[in-house]
């Protein structure tokens, strides 16, 4: 299962068990408020009905009272660990594997002859596939021939501007952008735990983000 599946799953779930628990304490408090006690004389069938939506009543206010305290908790739990998964599949996602070296770009790289538009496509062309190898092989020789660009023409020429900016795409932390989309996904599941009105919210704050992991 996806790592979007998962979120999305634990969501529902908690989401339903909220809004569940909510309506049934709302119903039976409903219930408790509306057999008012009598004055004088009750018969038989009264007491029974009043002892039972009495009962009703403490069960759900047990209940909801259980769900505050413990389901913010629990969830987070769940939450963290699938964080912690999500951690080690980035971190495997972005190292570094000399399966994916491209040995021809490789030796383009280091011959010094590559315009900053040839830096640039090469690197857009790593990033689409998902080369985090070649993304950062593309950025040291990109830097590097920006520092050779800037002691001939100059610290503000336009070639020294193209290859640092080649430089700095390719050194942009994506685990770390990942981990902070998580995160945002997570604040958002918070809020909506702690605070149920902002559940039927959840599909469009957390939609775009989770399309992203």
């Amino acid at each position: 299962m996806s790592f979007q599946d998962q979120i999305t799953d634990l969501a529902a779930s908690t989401f339903e068990e909220i809004q569940r628990t909510e309506q049934a304490f709302k119903t039976a408090e409903k219930q408790h408020n509306d057999t008012s006690p009598r004055n004088g004389f009750v018969d038989a069938e009264y007491a029974a009905k009043a002892a039972r939506v009495e009962a009703d009543y403490q069960a759900a206010l047990a209940a909801y009272i259980s769900m505050k305290r413990n389901l913010p908790g629990k969830v987070q739990g769940q939450l963290s660990q699938i964080r912690k998964e999500y951690a080690e599949a980035v971190a495997r996602q972005y190292a570094i594997d000399p399966a994916k070296l491209d040995t021809n770009s490789l030796e383009l790289l280091k011959s010094g002859i590559m315009k900053p538009a040839e830096y640039s496509a090469m690197m857009e062309a790593a990033k689409k596939d998902g080369n985090a190898t070649m993304v950062r092989m593309i950025a040291k020789y990109a830097a590097e021939a920006a520092e050779a660009a800037a002691r001939k023409n100059g610290e503000n020429s336009q070639q020294a501007r193209e290859l640092r900016m080649v430089g700095y795409s390719g050194n942009i932390d994506p685990g770390k952008a990942a981990l902070e989309t998580f995160d945002h996904i997570g604040e958002i599941f918070r809020r909506c735990v702690n605070n149920p009105a902002m559940i039927k919210h959840w599909d469009r704050l957390a939609g775009p983000l989770l399309d992203m992991l």
